[in-house]
Parts: structure tokens; C-alpha cells; sequence
């Protein structure tokens, strides 16, 4: 396969282990990036990594970082908006980030946003927040330098052909790829039990020379789990 091949931290979250432990396991595997998956201002707030971590993320070529879920509505105050962005211009700076992905609905303050000195990017959300692509279109219009991380298993959700509509919608604005299944209508399920009509939706990320970051929620941290989700991923992106 051609894209960069990443993994997201937060495949890992029910094993409960920090961010050192989580780059260390990730790092056994043949990647060529590291998404660290921050969910919760706390996390943020205590967030910390050794030297050998980040000389090991350093060694990749696409690493990337997910802001808290609520960066900005679960603030106390525009203080600590501002604080949390230090924070991650930091960590952004220090594995040498690409991008970093904010939820829509954390872009309601975009003049603390943009004290954000690194590559920002937005992602499609599942069926529940409401949103539709003339919502994102706003939006990539009122933050004309940020990009999208398209993110299938929500798409799918949404409908069969969102994928499409969104490939065709912002061909120059998909940064990266968040990869996962959505089996029964679960989202961010593995991808080896997506059914035929999930394949045949996500057709369109051929056409994109972009990274692909494994985003699922995998219920065991044992290696051998996250290999067969790679080898998976791999093999149905060889054959679209």
C-alpha cells in the first residue's frame, strides 16, 4: 500500500496504559506513525513523556496528535483554553507532529484556537452530533488553513455514500484517513468483520495519497490482536 500506515494510542485505551507504555507497544509493530489520542482536558493537563518516547516517535514520519474531546466546552475558563493550547504546541513541537486533530464542536472559540501554532485538522462525526458536509463546509471556510481527517466508520454511519460525497466535497482538504470498521452499527469496531457493503462504501480513499491511522477500539492490548488488524487493513487497501 502506498499511504503511511499509523496507528492511534487510543486502539489501546481500555488497556489502561499510560502514553509511554502505549508509544513502547505500538513501536514493536511495522508503522510509519503514532496518532497520541488525548481524550480528556485531565489527561492533557498531567500528560508527560519520557525521553525514550520521544526519541522513539521521533523516528517516524507521520506522527500526529488528537486534542481532548472537549478541549473547549469542558474548559473552566478561556485561561485554562489557553493553557491547554501551550500544552499541545508543545507536544506538537516535541514528536515533530504533522497535524492535529479537534472535534467540530470544539472550534466555537477560534481566536484562542489560533494560538495553536501547528496544522490543524477537523474530522466527520457519527449520525448523533447532527452534522451534515454544508456544516463542514462552514467550517473549513472559517479556518481557511485547516485541514480534514475523514473518518470512515463515521461516515459509514451516516450513509453509504458519505465516504464519496466527502472525497468529492474536499479532494485537497483530507490531511489523513482515521481507519476502523463500524460492524452492526457499533463505530470504531475492527475492521475484519466489515461487511461487504462497508468495503465497497470506503472505495473512494483510493484516490487519496494521504496517511491512514488505525483509530479502532481494540478489547486486548496482546500484539497479536493489532497484527491482524494491520495485516486486515492492509490487505483491503491493496485490493480497493
Amino acid at each position: 500500500m502506498k499511504n503511511p500506515l499509523c496507528i492511534a494510542t487510543g486502539n489501546l485505551w481500555r488497556a489502561k496504559l499510560s502514553a509511554d507504555q502505549a508509544v513502547l507497544h505500538l513501536s514493536r509493530f511495522a508503522i510509519d506513525g503514532i496518532e497520541l489520542t488525548i481524550s480528556r482536558i485531565a489527561e492533557l493537563l498531567d500528560f508527560s513523556l519520557s525521553k525514550k518516547t520521544i526519541k522513539i516517535l521521533n523516528q517516524y514520519k507521520y506522527n500526529s496528535l488528537h486534542a481532548p474531546f472537549h478541549l473547549v466546552t469542558d474548559a473552566k475558563n478561556d485561561r485554562e483554553i489557553i493553557e491547554e493550547i501551550g500544552i499541545l504546541n508543545h507536544l506538537y513541537k516535541l514528536i515533530n507532529a504533522r497535524t492535529m486533530v479537534v472535534h467540530p464542536g470544539q472550534l466555537t472559540k477560534p481566536q484562542l484556537l489560533r494560538k495553536f501554532t501547528g496544522h490543524i485538522c477537523t474530522e466527520n462525526m457519527p449520525p448523533k452530533h447532527g452534522l451534515k458536509i454544508s456544516d463542514y463546509v462552514k467550517m473549513l471556510k472559517q479556518f481557511p488553513k485547516m485541514g480534514f481527517c475523514l473518518d470512515i466508520s463515521h461516515a459509514y454511519l451516516v450513509s453509504l455514500v458519505e465516504i464519496e460525497q466527502i472525497v468529492k466535497k474536499f479532494p485537497n482538504r483530507i490531511t489523513q484517513i482515521h481507519f476502523s470498521g463500524a460492524y452492526r452499527r457499533h463505530e470504531h469496531s475492527s475492521i475484519r468483520p466489515a461487511p461487504l457493503r462497508f468495503i465497497k462504501s470506503i472505495q473512494p480513499i483510493k484516490e487519496l495519497n494521504v496517511p491512514i491511522v488505525l483509530e479502532g477500539d481494540i478489547y486486548s492490548d496482546r500484539p497479536s490482536e493489532l497484527q491482524k488488524e494491520i495485516r486486515a487493513t492492509k490487505k483491503i487497501i491493496d485490493k480497493l
